[in-house]
């Protein structure tokens, strides 16, 4: 062997030899980082940031609805017999109407039902094959600052199952709605969640998932264009709604007021609403909506709502219950001051 082939081999040698000693130092000093190629799974508040898993568990139930030329999102519901279900939202369904699975499937699908309140429809088809049910959370468990996430269809089919990460701002935004049906024009107030997500075209009828895969709501409108805004009706309604569409069931009182829950109330904000501290029953009435039935039967703003037919009202979900609960006449329990006064509404009236 040559003296200069010697040479280079014992550089090649010492330069590995250096490279080894390197790594060694390195994880030495760096007990939390096993190779060169091992990924370490972070945890944030206790949930991975690795949606690997989650992701895929839910992408199985997530579908993007095509009609007339216009995509959304939407997700399976449930199968009864030979039906299967599913969920979009409404707002945008035109006369025909795909499904496209993920598996590259797709087949017609009709409206089955749908509710205009909260734009929900439900849509049907017979499905030759089974897929995985959604399972269902609870979005009043969110907290400000949570991590949520949903898969949709952006713009076209091109940009199927795109997931977008999402930090929940609140879970009780209840906000003023009007809409025209029937050559009637409606007041009413509705609860949302709402995120911060990168929501764009093609989001309306998405679910939105915790970090366990359950669906705590489903995107109904956003502002992503001004401040990234997304707005979702959720989980606990959502999941009412649904059953009720099953039997095409969409009839609701819409009472037009806008209230808080006294249990959960703040001392300051009770002390700012006028509330004494004592009352721990009730929702608070902040607003009351022109040409709604409340204004009609006389509620006023700072009334304490008590009861509708008899029926105890603690949160804001029980007054939606209540609403659902069609009936000819009402009577509704409020507290004025000191007072307790009834309130009567007929229908037809």
């Amino acid at each position: 062997m040559s003296e200069k082939r010697l040479i280079y081999l014992m550089g090649v040698v010492g330069l590995l030899w250096l490279v080894t000693l390197t790594v060694m130092v390195f994880n030495k000093t760096n007990p939390n980082v096993e190779s060169t190629t091992t990924i370490v799974q972070k945890e944030v508040n206790g949930f991975s940031t690795d949606l690997t898993e989650v992701a895929q568990k839910v992408n199985s139930s997530i579908v993007t609805i095509e009609s007339d030329g216009q995509y959304s999102s939407g997700f399976f519901y449930l199968k009864d017999d030979n039906v299967s279900y599913f969920l979009t939202s409404y707002h945008g369904l035109g006369q025909n109407i795909t499904i496209h699975l993920a598996n590259k499937y797709q087949i017609k699908a009709t409206l089955h039902s749908y509710d205009i309140y909260t734009d929900l429809a439900l849509l049907s088809c017979e499905l030759p094959f089974e897929m995985q049910q959604i399972v269902f959370g609870k979005a009043d468990l969110l907290s400000m600052g949570e991590f949520v996430f949903s898969i949709a269809t952006p713009a076209s089919l091109d940009y199927e199952a795109t997931l977008a990460l999402g930090l929940i701002s609140s879970s009780e935004r209840v906000l003023a709605n009007k809409i025209s049906f029937n050559n009637n024009i409606y007041n009413y107030y509705q609860s949302y969640g709402q995120l911060s997500l990168e929501a764009s075209e093609g989001y309306s009828g998405a679910g939105v998932f915790n970090m366990e895969g359950e669906l705590v709501g489903m995107i109904v409108s956003s502002t992503y264009e001004k401040n990234k805004l997304a707005f979702f009706v959720k989980a606990e309604e959502l999941e009412v709604i649904a059953r009720r569409l099953l039997e095409n069931n969409n009839e609701r009182l819409l009472l037009g007021i806008k209230t808080y829950e006294i249990a959960q109330m703040e001392d300051y904000l009770r002390s700012y609403y006028g509330i004494p501290l004592q009352q721990v029953e009730g929702l608070y009435v902040a607003e009351v909506l022109n040409n709604s039935i409340a204004k009609k039967v006389g509620f006023n703003n700072g009334d304490i709502l008590l009861s509708i037919n008899g029926n105890k009202l603690e949160d804001n979900f029980g007054l939606f219950l209540q609403c659902l609960e069609i009936s000819e006449e009402y009577d509704f329990l409020i507290k004025r001051g000191e007072e307790e006064i009834h309130l009567k509404y007929k229908e037809n009236d």
